[in-house]
């Protein structure tokens, strides 16, 4: 990325949006939501062209993915660490 996500915020932009990530939520999936995201973490995001935005949009989500699949492992990690 040429540009820095703080993790933090990103995962505080996503949390408020559950749809995201609750499948059982009819409006899951909804993409408009990582654009609305995206928006918020680019400070510069008015003085941008569509395909610098439309790739910005994509960094966020696989950043997202990337920070998600990160905790689900070390998640699962932790859960399989026999105690004692």
């Amino acid at each position: 990325m040429s540009w820095v996500v703080d993790p933090e915020m990103l995962i505080i932009e996503v949390e408020a949006r559950p749809f995201l990530y609750a499948k059982t939520l009819p409006e899951y999936s909804n993409n408009n939501a990582w654009e609305d995201i995206t928006k918020k973490l680019s400070e510069d995001w008015e003085t941008l062209n569509n395909d610098v935005k439309n790739s910005r949009c994509k960094e966020i989500q696989a950043k997202w993915n990337h920070l998600r699949d990160n905790c689900r492992r070390e998640y699962q990690a932790q859960k399989d660490v026999t105690s004692g």
